[in-house]
């Protein structure tokens, strides 16, 4: 990929979780975990991002520098 553009993935729990996590990854790829980033995670903040908007954006912000 260029300079400037990025890539995401989508992965769905089977059933009903109420799970919710945004990690970043600064490698070529999801496996590259040394390089990633959890910017989110609802079982550990028992919130949903819009509940910290502003955090969440700063916090990816500061990620992807």
């Amino acid at each position: 990929m260029g300079a400037g553009q990025f890539q995401y993935n989508l992965y769905m729990d089977p059933g009903v979780t109420g799970r919710l996590e945004v990690t970043l990854y600064k490698g070529k790829d999801d496996q590259d975990s040394g390089s990633s980033v959890v910017l989110h995670s609802k079982k550990e903040s028992k919130k949903y991002i819009h509940d910290g908007y502003e955090t969440f954006l700063a916090m990816l912000a500061e990620a992807m520098k």
